[in-house]
């Protein structure tokens, strides 16, 4: 199946051989994170800060969670992340959680970000960016400019640093890759933390989340141009015009090509194309 959420607050399981629904269930908030499922459980959240688990056969509700969301926060949600027999998820309140994923009940609760500050502006913290599992952990990113890699046994974090993203990250093992909120791309290495290289040539082009295909990491921006960078030192190498539509969706690689959704519905593959 495939599971998809819309604002009209209905989860709607979808047969991926032919396209047809399986089921459909309505929850009383919008769906603006895309679902995750795991054997008998899929997960979903809504605007409202409530997190559901409901049944893989038929949509029921098998659990419910639910966190006070501040009275500002950013337009947007992660998705769950799916580990084993636990979902973590990060919160508008800079919180992260881990839940078990059978009864939704919670294993531990930690601050990635604390609110700081006097304006409820000054204060976002929220997590906004995909979660990304790691060889060590879980990388984590806020709005509250903190970046982490959390053990998921126990919570803690293992190195952190200051960098602040809504919009995402991406691994290869050896590396993470983060697009921050005023459009630089950083390189830092996954185990330490430490920067690697950070490029600031696009500065303020509010870029996608990043990808990676090949030895490339791959960004878009918002006036419709997919940016490839070098991997040593992230020198920008190659640039595609995909027709002036803005990209806010993260690519998504297959390991040969790289799909980008663009604002208006349009969808575009792209692969590396072999050296003359």
């Amino acid at each position: 199946l495939v599971y998809v959420g819309t604002l009209d607050g209905d989860v709607i399981a979808i047969k991926r051989a032919d396209g047809k629904e399986a089921w459909r269930h309505r929850l009383l908030s919008e769906v603006v994170a895309a679902p995750a499922a795991s054997g008998d459980i899929v997960v979903v959240r809504t605007v409202d800060g409530r997190q559901f688990g409901l049944s893989v056969a038929d949509g029921s509700r098998v659990w419910s969670f639910d966190r006070t969301v501040p009275n500002l926060t950013l337009r947007g949600l992660s998705q769950p992340l799916i580990l084993g027999n636990r979902v973590f998820i990060g919160l508008d309140n800079g919180k992260l959680i881990a839940l078990n994923l059978a009864d939704g009940v919670p294993a531990w609760e930690q601050n990635l970000s604390v609110p700081t500050g006097r304006s409820e502006l000054e204060r976002l913290t929220d997590v906004d960016a995909d979660l990304v599992a790691g060889d060590d952990g879980i990388f984590a990113v806020s709005y509250g400019n903190d970046i982490a890699l959390i053990d998921p046994v126990s919570g803690e974090s293992r190195w952190r640093r200051s960098i602040k993203s809504y919009s995402g990250m991406a691994t290869n093992g050896k590396r993470l890759y983060v697009t921050d909120n005023d459009g630089l791309m950083w390189a830092l290495d996954a185990e330490s933390g430490a920067v690697i290289w950070k490029q600031e040539g696009l500065k303020y082009r509010r870029l996608s989340p990043p990808a990676l295909l090949g030895q490339y990491a791959v960004a878009a921006d918002y006036k419709g141009y997919l940016h490839w960078f070098e991997p040593g030192d992230g020198r920008i190498v190659a640039r595609n015009n995909l027709g002036g539509d803005s990209v806010t969706a993260a690519p998504v690689s297959d390991g040969e090509r790289l799909y980008l959704l663009d604002s208006h519905g349009e969808i575009a593959a792209y692969q590396i194309a072999p050296a003359k």
